[in-house]
């Protein structure tokens, strides 16, 4: 997902309990939203908008 634009990063988080996989967006439009799959080997996604992240 990484190569996805506006594609943050990624990590682990829980959705109603249940593991999930956790997607950093600079900002959730319609266009990237298509792009994501609902669900990772059968784990649901979490989309969370960060702003753009640059390292220091």
């Amino acid at each position: 997902m990484d190569n996805i634009p506006g594609v943050q990063g990624t990590g682990e988080t829980s959705k109603k309990g249940v593991p999930a996989i956790l997607i950093f967006v600079d900002s959730l439009t319609d266009s990237l939203k298509a792009q994501l799959p609902q669900n990772v080997d059968g784990y649901p996604v979490v989309v969370q908008p960060v702003g753009h992240i640059e390292a220091r």
